[in-house]
């Protein structure tokens, strides 16, 4: 009975799907999605086949995705942390003992880990079974050469995957390195949303520095709030008020909130003593909270970021910014025990606001105790002393403990994909990055602008456009962008046109001198060389920026040494300057990734050369956007009659396959 309900099932499918209906064909795909997660091969990491080691042969990466709300410290967490084996029960999200709903991929927080190696294909299908929201998912630090569709970025490259849809992402991993997938709609990357991306490959330019390269030893830290944070920053938009951090997870864990009187686990790294071991970092926050990282009784040897490799720079702490990765290897070398992970936050996170600070563990094989010896941090005790890499709020942070060395200070190893970037460049942009209160608007502000002008999506994909009659009215350039605005405040698809090949310098400058935060800015389908950073205080403008830039007042770095990255820190009241060569061809957002700024609209779109020398769409993508009613009608043929008497036969078999497979799917 069962193989032909099987047969019978899979015909439905097949003839269902050409003719479009939603109902039947969806309840299929979700059955099978079901059956899939139930198989257990979707939890990534070390599990998965593609996690290997990397000898140059490419894989087919198969992923499911099931994308659902969810609870922290639910039912699957038993009688946690009273029982702390329970906190590791598949489906248990402990969240600092936050209790709060989340957004999650396969009840999981971080979602699942990809693993893969460098060219290998990924093919991952997302289920978005959300009740009422659309969703993209945003592969970070992934080019998408060949294919721009497939970045994940809603009404640039794609329209959001409604509920009850499936959507198959597929691409080639690449570059190597450290990076994320995440949300790119609204907040829901701040509400649990996202997981790591690591792409190894055969030779490793730093192999010889570490033994070990465990997926067990990626770390992801997020900004965590104890509510949902789609139901607090916009009521703080809306009422004019400043907003603050909460805390810092680490793969989804900390202390945070104490449980029936009892912490929640924090996250814990094992090592062997003498061992050396690359550990990955990555990070993001939803308000600006930049985060320092350190561990007790060892240094780090920093090697690489945003999938870049640098010559090694041995430090005491590392700070990470919104949408950045760095990588650093840890020497097993000290006696045999247990050492505090400790990560302090500045800025909305910092001393004057919500003093956020978290902890980890660094357990050496053998030890016997429990906690490390040393007392439990605290926000002050988290602050290492000793050489700092990447400082954020130069201009307001004390760092007279940290020699500090600066992202413009490293070293780049990696062979470039810019070439020449010491020639005059070909295009040049001058961003001004501000806050500015407009009284005409509901929500008066303050809103994150470049060059005062706010980016908002437009209703068909950038990347779907050339298929229309027309583009879509709320396009528009820097040069247009008064053609869209109500009394002052300017807002429209804001688009920076470049052509193919073109050697492309942009200046970017901060004026918010009233809020002293820097914005960590995010570019996709490329990296870039960082040429220059500086602050120039309170009188910083662009007329100074553009003086010094034009003039030869500014120093700048101008070869393949200069560092790469693909996330640069705009230093508050001060400028960075990066170049890179437009040769990846399509509709690539480059935007502040301190969520709530991008939310607000601080970002624009970088076309990279001509629509017709751009990838072409597969002819089955989804459509979507503005509709106006009329009286013509699709013709009711014996398509559209079969398809609705197969209707309920899916229907039927859907059951059927439930009763067999106890409730749980296939």
């Amino acid at each position: 009975m069962r193989a032909l309900t099987e047969a019978v099932f899979l015909f439905v499918l097949v003839f269902l799907e050409p003719y479009g209906h939603a109902e039947g064909s969806r309840k299929l795909r979700m059955l099978e999605m079901e059956r899939n997660v139930d198989f257990g091969v979707n939890v990534g990491g070390a599990a998965h086949p593609c996690y290997r080691r990397c000898n140059g042969t490419a894989m087919d990466c198969h992923y499911n995705m099931t994308l659902a709300m969810y609870s922290t410290l639910s039912m699957h967490c038993g009688d946690c942390p009273r029982t702390r084996s329970h906190c590791d029960n598949p489906g248990c999200i402990t969240a600092g003992g936050t209790d709060r709903p989340v957004f999650v991929s396969n009840l999981m927080m971080p979602g699942p880990s990809l693993h893969v190696c460098e060219g290998d294909r990924l093919k991952v299908r997302v289920l978005n079974d959300f009740a009422n929201e659309g969703v993209t998912l945003h592969w970070h630090g992934v080019w998408m050469r060949g294919s721009p569709h497939m970045d994940g970025v809603p009404y640039v490259s794609q329209c959001p995957i409604q509920p009850n849809n499936v959507f198959e992402y597929s691409f080639t991993a690449y570059p190597a390195g450290t990076h994320m997938w995440h949300a790119h709609v609204g907040l829901l990357e701040a509400d649990g949303l996202f997981g790591p991306l690591v792409v190894r490959r055969p030779a490793e330019p730093h192999a010889a520095l570490y033994d070990e390269d465990l997926p067990e030893h990626t770390l992801a830290l997020w900004h965590w709030y104890p509510f949902l944070a789609y139901d607090y920053l916009p009521m703080r938009l809306f009422r004019n008020q400043s907003v603050s951090g909460a805390g810092i997870l680490v793969n989804g864990k900390g202390v945070m909130a104490s449980i029936a009187g009892r912490d929640a686990p924090c996250e814990e790294i094992r090592v062997q003593p003498g061992k050396r071991y690359r550990l990955r970092f990555l990070y993001n926050s939803v308000v600006y909270c930049p985060v320092q990282v350190s561990i007790d009784g060892h240094k780090l040897l920093a090697v690489a970021s945003d999938g870049a490799n640098f010559k090694p720079v041995e430090v005491e702490s590392v700070m990470l910014n919104a949408g950045e990765r760095w990588d650093v290897v840890l020497r097993a070398d000290q006696p045999v025990d247990k050492y505090w992970i400790r990560m302090r936050a500045l800025g909305d996170c910092g001393e004057t606001k919500a003093r956020v600070f978290q902890q980890a563990v660094l357990t050496y094989e053998g030890s016997n105790v429990a906690l490390p010896s040393a007392a439990r941090p605290e926000y002050h005790t988290s602050a290492r002393q000793g050489q700092l890499l990447n400082p954020m709020q130069v201009v307001v942070a004390d760092y007279s403990d940290n020699p500090l060395v600066r992202v413009t200070d490293l070293e780049n190893i990696d062979n470039s994909t810019h070439g020449d970037i010491a020639r005059s460049p070909d295009h040049t942009l001058y961003l001004e990055l501000s806050f500015h209160l407009y009284d005409e608007l509901p929500a008066p502000g303050p809103y994150p602008q470049n060059n005062r002008v706010t980016f908002e999506y437009p209703a068909v994909p950038m990347i779907l456009q050339r298929y229309q009659k027309s583009p879509s009215e709320s396009m528009c350039t820097f040069a247009d962008a008064h053609k869209h605005c109500l009394g002052s405040y300017c807002s429209c698809a804001l688009t920076e046109r470049i052509p193919l090949g073109a050697l492309v310098e942009i200046v970017l400058v901060d004026q918010s001198t009233d809020r002293e935060q820097d914005h960590p800015y995010h570019i996709h389908g490329t990296n870039f060389h960082v040429v220059a950073e500086g602050t120039l205080g309170r009188n910083v403008s662009m007329e100074l920026v553009r003086a010094l830039n034009e003039n030869g007042g500014m120093k700048k770095r101008l070869s393949d040494s200069a560092p790469l990255k693909d996330t640069v820190t705009v230093p508050s009241q001060g400028y960075a300057v990066i170049r890179f060569r437009a040769n990846n061809p399509g509709f690539w957002f480059f935007h502040c990734h301190v969520s709530n700024h991008i939310h607000l609209g601080m970002g624009l779109v970088l076309q990279i050369g001509d629509e017709s020398e751009m990838p072409a769409v597969p002819r089955s993508f989804p459509r979507c956007g503005d509709w106006t009613y009329t009286e013509d009608a699709e013709p009711s043929g014996a398509a559209g009659l079969v398809g609705a008497l197969l209707l309920p036969i899916a229907s039927v078999l859907t059951a059927l396959y439930r009763m067999e497979s106890g409730g749980r799917g296939w």
